[in-house]
C-alpha cells in the first residue's frame, strides 16, 4: 500500500485469493459513476470472465482510495510467466474486451498509473494493451515524456466512431457516409429480401429477450464464414457458456443489446452492441450472418437498422478496434487505439523486450503472406506457438 501525500490517495493491490469478489459491489459504485467508463471492465464481464477463463491464470488488479477508503480507480490484470521466467503483467479479459484502459475518477488516474509503473519493482514487463485515445493523451503521455523506462509504443489499431446526433435525420446521415451507388445498391438488397416475404427484425435489451435469442445466435456463428475461420464468438472452447451467462447478466444493467434479422423465422443474421455512457453509447461488439444468405447483405441491413434505431435514441456508435471496411464507410471519426509495454531494467527485462520485438515481426510477416480462413484459423493458435509473450492477438 502507498500513499500519495499530495492528494490524499493510496495505491494498492490485490489478487483472487485475496477474496477480489468482495469488490464488485464497490466497482459497480465506482463504473456507475463515470462518465464514460469503459464497458469491458464493468462488474459483469469481470465476474464471468474469472469464473471461465483458464484456471491457471492469476488475475491481479491495481487499485486506488481515498481517504475514506472510498474506490476511486481500478485496473485489472493477469499475471504470467514467460519463456524465459520473465514475470509480467498482461490486460485481464485479454483475447475478448476490445479496451484495456482502467476505471477511475480523473483526480485519481495519475496515482492509479504511477502506482502500476512502481510494479515493475516486482515484474519484468506490465502490458497495456487497446488503450483509449483519451485515456492515452490525458494521464499516460504526460508520464512517459518524464519517464526513462524502458518501452515499447505503437497505435496497435484505430477505432471508428458515427456521432449520429450531428445529423439531422438518419437519411441525411446514409447520404453522407454512402454514395448515390451503395445506397442504391442496398435499397435493391432491402427489396429483394422483402420480396421472400416474412422478414421481421427482432431486437432485445431485457434477460429473458437476451436469452430467447441465444440459440439463434448459435445457429448464425455456425453459418457464418467465421465459424469455418474459427473466428465466431463461440468459437473458443468456453465461450458459449461465458456469453450465455454474461449477456443476460449485462442487460439486467442496461449494458447489452442484441438484434437479429429473420427470414420466415430463420435467424439469418445477428448482432450484439453494448451500452455505457448511460445508454448513450452504443459499441458494435459482434456482428455475424449466414453465409447462403450472403447475396442478400443480411449483415449490412441489420448494421444500417441498428443505426436507425440508435440515431431514434440519440447515442452516438462505437464500432470498436477494427480499421475494417465498413466501419470505415459509416464513421464520421477515427481515433488511435494504443498499446504500451514497460520494462525492468534488467536482463531479463531486456530480453522479454528483444522476444516481444521478435514476436511482432513474425506477425507482420505471417499477415503479409497469409491469405483466406486458413490464416484466420492459423491465427488462433499463434500466441501458443510462438511462445507465451503478449502482442496484440486481435490484430
Amino acid at each position: 500500500m502507498v500513499e500519495d501525500g499530495s492528494s490524499n490517495l493510496c495505491f494498492s493491490t490485490v489478487r483472487v485469493e485475496d477474496n477480489w469478489a468482495g469488490l464488485e459491489e464497490e466497482i459497480e459504485t465506482l463504473f456507475s459513476s463515470l462518465e464514460s467508463p469503459n464497458p469491458y471492465f464493468s462488474p459483469e464481464w469481470l465476474r464471468c470472465w474469472l469464473k471461465w477463463s483458464n484456471k491457471e491464470q492469476k488475475p491481479f488488479a491495481a487499485l486506488v482510495r481515498d481517504r475514506n477508503g472510498r474506490l476511486t480507480a481500478f485496473w485489472p490484470f493477469v499475471e504470467k510467466k514467460g519463456i524465459i521466467g520473465a514475470k509480467g503483467l498482461w490486460p485481464y479479459l485479454n483475447n475478448e474486451a476490445n479496451y484495456f484502459d482502467p476505471l477511475g475518477f480523473p483526480d485519481a488516474i495519475p496515482t492509479l498509473v504511477k502506482g502500476v509503473h512502481g510494479l515493475l519493482g516486482d515484474y519484468h514487463f506490465i502490458w497495456t494493451s487497446l488503450l483509449r485515445d483519451s485515456f492515452w493523451s490525458n494521464y499516460l503521455a504526460p508520464m512517459l515524456a518524464e519517464s526513462n523506462t524502458p518501452c515499447l509504443l505503437r497505435i496497435a489499431r484505430k477505432t471508428c466512431l458515427s456521432d449520429l446526433n450531428s445529423f439531422s435525420s438518419f437519411d441525411a446521415f446514409l447520404s453522407d457516409r454512402l454514395g448515390a451507388k451503395s445506397k442504391k445498391s442496398l435499397r435493391y438488397s432491402e427489396r429483394r429480401l422483402l420480396d421472400l416475404g416474412g422478414v421481421t427484425f427482432e431486437r432485445h435489451s431485457d434477460p429473458d429477450g437476451i436469452r430467447s435469442m441465444l440459440p439463434a445466435t448459435c445457429l448464425v456463428e455456425l453459418n457464418s464464414w467465421k465459424g469455418a475461420a474459427i473466428a465466431g464468438l463461440y468459437s473458443v472452447r468456453g465461450k458459449r457458456a461465458f456469453f450465455f451467462e454474461l449477456l443476460p447478466a449485462l442487460a439486467e444493467k442496461g449494458r447489452a443489446v442484441t438484434s437479429c434479422l429473420r427470414v420466415e423465422g430463420f435467424a439469418v443474421a445477428w448482432e450484439l452492441g453494448l451500452l455505457w455512457q448511460n445508454g448513450s453509447m452504443y459499441g458494435l461488439h459482434n456482428l455475424a450472418y449466414d453465409e447462403d444468405w450472403k447475396l442478400h447483405s443480411p449483415g449490412k441491413q441489420l448494421l444500417v437498422h441498428n443505426l436507425a434505431a440508435s440515431h431514434a435514441a440519440g447515442r452516438s456508435v462505437d464500432f470498436l478496434p477494427g480499421h475494417l471496411d465498413y466501419k470505415q464507410k459509416f464513421a464520421t471519426r477515427t481515433e488511435p487505439v494504443r498499446e504500451l509495454h514497460w520494462f525492468r531494467r534488467s536482463a531479463r527485462g531486456f530480453l522479454a523486450r528483444k522476444l516481444i520485438l521478435l514476436n511482432m515481426r513474425i506477425r507482420r510477416r505471417l499477415m503479409a503472406k497469409a491469405k483466406g480462413r486458413a490464416y484466420a484459423a492459423f491465427h488462433q493458435n499463434l500466441d501458443e506457438y510462438l511462445g507465451a509473450f503478449p502482442v496484440d492477438s486481435k490484430e
